[in-house]
């Protein structure tokens, strides 16, 4: 007999959204089940912000044994073990895994669900022959790789974002279908392990972020010896003789002809899905997008189903674990509690290329189209840092966009380090502080964060002294 569980909130998907929507439940003392069909810890952790890091420190290493000549160190070229860096994956997981243990949500009181979910009505779901009648759902069940429709993909192998991670070989070269951060990510380690790579893109790569901050990163990926083929598409692949044989063709409203490619392996990653199969949404009244590649979203993260809430990658929002953690904590209150919802404010987002790019609030773009002429962009160089300078990476430039006030609305960076530094400036942006707040922060010397003084220093620079000010220091002139 099929047992039945009623908990204040029933969760699907236990990546990193779901595993924090479950743990803000907690805290509010709700009764939680959480539903996943294959393991805790989702493709953020497995196979993907994780993973996809601990490939890039391995990459870095590499890259640091080439640059050692110039700090006066000799050191031989890299030898690459690629067995050793799948294994080394694997342990940077493993050590990150006990935080998101099925074990660790079991003590906080979290009821687990193993197996694949399915509604049944609106407000009922099954899975493995249990019946969960929840007061309300969270759909956290993140995304999938999203493959192309290309004439022979089927018939050769390829790696996804998802998979890559566990190769063990070196790839000869590796063709990337796709240009988004994480396809970048990738190519320019896979690059600095001593594998030919070659980016193929039928749009500008990083089209998400701010040109300027975009540009200065693909400059070091090329430099590093990535190819990169903007505005052209895969018209085909096939098996040839030990290779595949990739047909590229110019995009739609590209000029120049087609041209033929041997590589060794392919990378697809052009894209992410929704993951919603098998959950039979129609069931639960709950609407999705054309293609069913997303859901239809309501106000509140709330789905056409007024009890079910989603959250993540399954909204077909941008596809950062950050974010889907926020959102994940707001439908939490809001779902348990009525609590309306607030605005999240300034939540920052990073690419892990070298230089690292990051960026929070608003861009110049957007300061541009929402404000016309009042307001005020202020740059600052990497190459005027002293410890940029020490540690031999003088390459980027920092930007604030500011309104006519002095109020920060927006950061971008692109540079060692920026990732890091976002941090103080999604803080200012978030609290809605004036670039004078900003001024009163005193890094220590010589440090990255001195890019701040220099951006304010920047600011002040671009304007001119106010009446008042004038007069003071007129009076001031007079004084003995």
């Amino acid at each position: 007999m099929a047992e039945t569980l009623s908990p204040d909130l029933c969760i699907i998907g236990a990546g990193p959204a779901g595993l924090a929507a479950a743990e803000a439940a907690r805290a509010l003392d709700a009764s939680v089940v959480l539903v996943e069909r294959d393991t805790i810890g989702g493709g953020g952790l497995h196979a993907g912000a994780i993973a996809s890091k601990a490939l890039n420190a391995a990459a870095r290493q590499a890259e640091n044994l080439r640059m050692a000549e110039r700090f006066g160190v000799a050191a031989d070229h890299p030898r690459v073990h690629f067995g050793r860096v799948r294994d080394g994956i694997a342990e940077v997981v493993r050590s990150v895994s006990p935080g998101q243990s099925a074990e660790r949500f079991k003590a906080l009181g979290v009821q687990i669900v193993s197996g694949p979910a399915r509604f049944i009505d609106a407000r009922t779901l099954d899975v493995a022959e249990t019946v969960i009648k929840p007061r309300r759902f969270i759909l956290a069940t993140g995304s999938r790789a999203a493959l192309p429709a290309i004439p022979g993909l089927d018939t050769v192998p390829y790696f996804t974002t998802e998979t890559i991670f566990a190769n063990e070989h070196r790839l000869k070269h590796l063709l990337v279908l796709g240009a988004d951060a994480v396809a970048l990510e990738i190519a320019q380690s896979y690059r600095r392990l001593g594998c030919d790579v070659t980016i193929v893109s039928r749009h500008r790569p990083l089209a998400d972020h701010d040109p300027e901050l975009a540009d200065v990163a693909l400059r070091r990926v090329g430099d590093d010896g990535v190819v990169i083929r903007s505005g052209f598409e895969v018209a085909s692949v096939q098996n040839g003789a030990g290779e595949i044989l990739v047909r590229l063709q110019p995009g739609q409203g590209e000029d120049g002809g087609g041209e033929e490619l041997a590589v060794s392996h392919l990378l697809v990653a052009g894209g992410r899905a929704a993951d919603l199969d098998g959950l039979d949404l129609g069931k639960a009244r709950i609407g999705t997008t054309a293609g069913g590649n997303a859901l239809q979203m309501k106000p509140n993260l709330k789905t056409t189903n007024r009890r079910v809430y989603a959250v993540g990658d399954a909204t077909g929002g941008p596809p950062y674990a950050n974010i889907a953690v926020r959102q994940a904590q707001e439908a939490v209150v809001h779902a348990l509690l009525g609590v309306p919802m607030r605005p999240s404010g300034a939540v920052a987002r990073a690419v892990f290329t070298d230089p690292e790019i990051a960026e929070v609030g608003i861009s110049e773009a957007v300061a541009r189209k929402r404000f016309k002429t009042k307001f005020v962009v202020v740059r600052a160089s990497f190459a005027e840092n002293g410890r940029a300078q020490a540690e031999r990476t003088p390459y980027g430039v920092a930007k604030l966009v500011c309104d006519s006030r002095g109020t920060i609305l927006g950061a971008g960076l692109v540079g060692p380090g920026a990732g890091e530094l976002i941090a103080l400036f999604a803080l200012a942006v978030s609290a809605k502080l004036p670039v004078s707040a900003l001024g009163r922060f005193v890094a220590p010397y010589p440090t990255l964060s001195g890019i701040a003084a220099q951006l304010v220093a920047q600011f002040n620079h671009s304007r001119e002294p106010g009446p008042l000010l004038r007069r003071r220091m007129a009076l001031l002139r007079r004084l003995p």
